[in-house]
């Protein structure tokens, strides 16, 4: 599902300045807050003081969606010991949702391995709270014409040494690494193979912003199902101290029903 919305803004005006980015988070039908399903990080959008509804784009995986679930907040957050803190209660909670495309797509599912990497670096990368917003702009730094509302990152795992393998510290220390799963949602007439994809372009983007460093990628097998969306639609309703403007989500309706 693709959740679309605009600028924080305090009164009428436009300011970004005291946030780190937004939280995405799965509400049920009271507004009451199930989890973070999704983050994206502020953007640097100048001296602009536009207010456009679909400043930020974020790809939502069905599989990160809890039972119960009947909406989204979005939720502005600030960062503090390199930890994300939340400014609750702002936010606005957007009930149901509007369709957005209609016809076929492709839904591409894979992983990729992030690998010859220290136990910390793996670690760091898996706990970033801007881990499936890192990954997103690898995966378009190493890809042609994928955008960042068509991908979806799922949850990153960490790869261990073999529990076999009798080796020094010294020589265990680059054996660990980050299994990567993630969706693309393409229109039909796109195609995507692991050859789309440049390993060290990805490796470079990952390395650079979060900080850690990846001794190679290895790109999974990719599995490929088309399937046919059809309209649905909701509304948007901002919570009481909202600072935010309203918000649109965008969905393809064949992957929450």
């Amino acid at each position: 599902m693709l959740v679309s919305f605009g600028r924080n803004a305090v009164g009428s005006t436009i300011n970004e300045n005291s946030i780190a980015g937004y939280q995405i988070h799965a509400v049920n039908a009271a507004g009451m807050s199930l989890g973070n399903v999704g983050n994206v990080l502020r953007k640097n959008f100048g001296a602009s003081t536009c207010c456009d509804s679909a400043a930020y784009k974020v790809t939502v995986s069905v599989d990160t969606i809890p039972a119960g679930m009947a909406g989204f907040k979005i939720v502005p957050y600030q960062m503090f010991a390199a930890k994300a803190f939340t400014i609750a209660p702002f936010g606005t909670v957007i009930m149901g949702f509007v369709d957005y495309a209609a016809g076929a797509a492709n839904i591409v599912t894979a992983t990729m391995e992030l690998k010859d990497m220290t136990q910390a670096d793996a670690i760091s990368l898996i706990n970033n709270p801007d881990y499936g917003t890192i990954m997103a702009d690898a995966i378009m730094a190493a890809t042609t014409d994928i955008t960042m509302e068509m991908i979806s990152m799922g949850k990153a795992t960490l790869i261990e040494p073999p529990a076999t393998r009798r080796l020094g510290d010294r020589r265990l220390a680059g054996l660990y690494g980050v299994n990567s799963p993630y969706t693309l949602i393409l229109p039909s007439g796109v195609t995507f193979t692991e050859a789309s994809i440049d390993a060290e372009k990805l490796k470079t983007t990952v390395q650079t912003q979060a900080g850690v460093t990846v001794g190679s990628v290895t790109k999974g097998a990719i599995a490929v199902e088309t399937v046919d969306t059809a309209p649905i639609s909701g509304d948007a309703r901002p919570m009481c101290g909202s600072v935010l403007f309203s918000f649109v989500v965008l969905a393809i309706a064949r992957m929450i029903m």
